[in-house]
């Protein structure tokens, strides 16, 4: 009987694939291929897979994707030949490809397939740091608006520089580079301000609160690079530097945070304040990272405290914005909504042209009343502030995503990156800006409604 025979060699195939003899299954899968009947694809796409299997052993990896690609075409659902031709996909160097079929397996086993999760999103960042590496190179570089300027310029209690520049000015020199230094900052060009920043830290004899606050500003370029380990090195000679320098604390804290090192940057934001009391945004971000932390070691007092103390903040220093939007996403993590939209809005109300906190209060929307439409709305209105803010439009591409526009979050995100100040953003951007756009080539390949995800 026809069926009987064909049934044996698909057995031995599957029994032989665990044997150390590899090429016997090959031939046995290919004798059970050539006696199938044709119209019975759903056994041949299988005897087509299990080759591939065999094949993937003797990391004969353009065979295994020949295999799979055969059994694809037979049944183009097939998620364990879907997943390993991506994983042959990957090993020949065809990332894109590899992308699109573990999407296509995390899409048809509606984001349950862990591995494959777990291949898309390392798929993801490749593509990205790729990508931007190029892109980075090539890019026009766009000035910063100025509240980013006066943002980050304020995340300096004593700077050093900018208190300097008018009385350096009135100088018919400037042999440190420092003039060149500030210009280069306040134009948001922090690459072409270090040379500049390299000589006045060398400058032993040049004043220690210029030379610690070059360093800071080096360890924050160092920071954004992804450079933790120079960064932190940089931080420490400062610290040998200026060791009262409230600001030197507060910087490292901020990376240590980035670092998910929450208990340093506790004692940093600590010292930091020990060391200037009235530096509102330090000790904002002190009571907020106290918070983190105790949600890290899971203590209801301390968080309790934590959030008593982000309250006594924003009294304290009434007209500090990050106190009030700090305050708002601690309320937000606990699911008090409608004290937190409040804080939000008081947060605008100080700072109104500062686009971050409506993007953050749409945010909200969606935690809260999971309104994509008024969410969108708000976040619309921090580009009316600011075009240039990139927050805005890399969220609006992820409430794209999640609704399952792609072709719309693919423009929100490419707005995005051209707006990218660092490498490492643009990198996190093109892998968003790559995933919506395999998402939309698997969909429509496979004429699969786009997964509309939760709103947070």
């Amino acid at each position: 009987h026809l069926q009987k025979k064909l049934n044996l060699p698909r057995a031995k195939a599957i029994n032989f694939s665990r044997l150390d003899n590899l090429k016997r299954p090959s031939g046995t899968t290919l004798e059970a291929i050539d006696i199938a009947p044709q119209e019975n694809k759903q056994d041949l796409s299988t005897f087509y897979q299990n080759r591939a299997a065999a094949q993937e052993q003797l990391k004969n990896f353009q065979e295994v994707i020949e295999d799979c690609s055969k059994a694809l075409e037979l049944n183009s659902k097939y998620v364990k030949a879907l997943f390993r031709r991506a994983k042959a996909f990957e090993m020949v160097q065809e990332k894109m490809k590899c992308l699109e079929d573990t999407t296509a397996v995390c899409i048809l086993e509606g984001f349950g397939h862990q591995a494959g999760m777990f291949l898309a999103d390392k798929m993801l960042k490749e593509l990205g740091k790729e990508k931007a590496s190029q892109a980075y190179k090539e890019r026009q570089p766009t000035l910063p608006s100025g509240q980013f300027i006066r943002s980050y310029f304020s995340s300096f209690s004593n700077d050093g520089i900018t208190s300097n520049t008018e009385s350096y000015m009135e100088g018919e020199d400037d042999d440190s580079g420092f003039l060149k230094a500030v210009k280069a900052f306040q134009n948001g060009q922090a690459v072409e301000a270090k040379p500049d920043l390299d000589k006045l830290i060398a400058m032993e004899d040049s004043d220690k609160k210029l030379r610690a606050n070059a360093l800071i500003k080096r360890g924050s370029m160092y920071m954004q690079e992804g450079n933790a380990l120079d960064a932190m090195d940089v931080f420490a000679s400062a610290v040998r530097i200026d060791p009262d320098n409230a600001d030197i604390y507060h910087h490292r804290g901020q990376l240590n945070l980035l670092l998910e090192k929450v208990d340093d940057a506790v004692k940093d934001f600590e010292k930091c304040q020990s060391l200037n009391a009235e530096f509102g945004l330090a000790y904002a971000q002190y009571c907020y990272a106290r918070y983190r932390l105790a949600i890290l070691q899971q203590s209801p007092m301390q968080m309790q405290e934590a959030l008593k103390q982000l309250e006594e903040c924003t009294v304290k220093f009434s007209t500090c914005a990050e106190g009030f939007a700090l305050h708002a996403q601690a309320l937000n993590d606990q699911g008090q909504f409608a004290r937190a939209d409040e804080n939000f809005q008081k947060a605008i109300d100080i700072e109104p042209d500062n686009p971050t906190a409506h993007v953050h209060r749409g945010l909200l929307q969606l935690a809260w009343k999971k309104e994509p439409e008024a969410a969108v709305k708000l976040i619309k209105k921090a580009l009316e502030i600011d075009e240039r803010c990139d927050f805005a439009y890399e969220t609006l591409g992820t409430i794209e995503v999640q609704r399952g526009n792609l072709s719309a979050a693919q423009g929100y995100f490419d707005k995005a990156i051209k707006l990218a100040r660092t490498e490492i953003e643009m990198a996190h951007l093109y892998s968003l800006s790559i995933a919506a756009e395999a998402q939309d080539k698997v969909t429509k390949k496979y004429a699969i409604t786009p997964p509309k995800q939760p709103f947070m």
